[in-house]
């Protein structure tokens, strides 16, 4: 006869430990591992139900199980609070809760919940005796998504100090760690700073969303040096900071300034596209934007530009057209494609 619990019913064995385990920690000793284990693997299986319904877009299903998940990894930290393991999973719920809350539109909730998140991994950052180049971008993926939720809620000032928060700590980090932490401390810190400058930006700090900008050139390039692994993480920094620059200087309608930086993103997009990354379509679409980017700074009353502008726009269509067939159906894509040809059926009429 056999013994083994099919999978169908191994789930509903970790539910109902999970249903119970208030019960099942009362009466389990510190040396009962067994126990302990089940309830884990019972947290653990609420917690991927909760992930992937919240992938699906089906929020209360979500928030059940990734409160379920919650409430048995935090009674199991309150009886092992040394367990930086427990410290993770128990963090990790929250964050999930508050995507969840995210979604729903409940800002407050959601910023509680990160709050709690981020309270317990400085805590694990704190305890820390080995250097893990993952606990600072996990303490400030909490300070970022409060920066995110402020926003969101009409915030802007308390967005820019939590984003602040998140940056000095990678500073701070950056100047006693090692060459492969200072890696993924740059990695990361290299995304938060343009929502920063995005930020300052909206609320009309021209001078300091631009200095926040060139600050990213200085930590590609020191990301670069750290060798060829980083290439493309520093490349996508440059190329997105001189966009960056670029829109600003074009919505100034100060199109020489702009043209200079998209210039010099151009080049940059190519190697990604051709180079570090030829299989990922994003950044074929970002080559694109690029192309179109700097045809629309040229200045089309010269019959020059127009030619350059032109070259451009049909790179542009010709890196859209390497797409794979599937991404090519989409209709954003469509409707780019369609911009670029009628934009250059418009200058070909100013030539007539």
């Amino acid at each position: 006869m056999n013994s083994e619990l099919s999978r169908s019913g191994q789930l509903e064995l970790l539910e109902h430990i999970g249903h119970n385990a208030d019960t099942y920690l009362e009466n389990l000793s510190t040396d009962q591992r067994t126990g302990q284990t089940l309830l884990r693997l019972s947290a653990n299986t609420a917690a991927m139900k909760g992930e992937a319904a919240l992938r699906k877009g089906e929020l209360d299903f979500a928030l059940q199980h990734l409160k379920s998940a919650y409430e048995i990894h935090s009674k199991l930290l309150e009886e092992n609070p040394d367990d930086s393991s427990l410290v993770d999973l128990t963090s990790n719920d929250l964050m999930g809760i508050a995507k969840v809350f995210d979604q729903q539109q409940k800002y407050d909730e959601a910023i509680e919940q990160c709050q709690q998140a981020y309270d317990l991994r400085t805590s694990n950052l704190r305890n820390s005796t080995i250097e893990d180049p993952q606990l600072i971008p996990r303490v400030t993926q909490c300070l970022s998504h409060i920066a995110d939720l402020q926003k969101r809620k009409g915030e802007p000032g308390d967005a820019l100090e939590t984003y602040q928060r998140a940056i000095q700590l990678y500073s701070e980090a950056l100047t006693k760690a090692s060459k492969t932490s200072q890696a993924v401390l740059l990695s990361n810190l290299l995304k938060i700073l343009p929502k920063q400058a995005s930020l300052q930006l909206e609320q009309g700090d021209d001078r300091t969303a631009r200095d926040t900008i060139l600050t990213v050139f200085a930590y590609a390039t020191q990301l670069s040096a750290l060798g060829e692994d980083h290439a493309l993480d520093s490349q996508v920094a440059k190329a997105d900071a001189n966009r960056f620059l670029g829109k600003i200087y074009l919505g100034m309608n100060d199109k020489t300034a702009a043209l200079k930086f998209f210039r010099q993103e151009v080049p940059l997009r190519e190697n990604i596209s051709s180079n570090l990354a030829p299989q990922t379509p994003e950044y074929k679409t970002q080559l694109a934007e690029s192309l179109a980017l700097f045809a629309t700074s040229k200045d089309l009353t010269l019959p020059e530009d127009r030619t350059v502008a032109i070259n451009s726009y049909q790179d542009a269509i010709r890196s859209l057209e390497r797409l794979p067939p599937s991404v090519k159906k989409d209709e954003n894509i469509r409707a780019r494609l369609a911009d670029y040809r009628e934009k250059i059926d418009l200058i070909y009429e100013m030539d007539e």
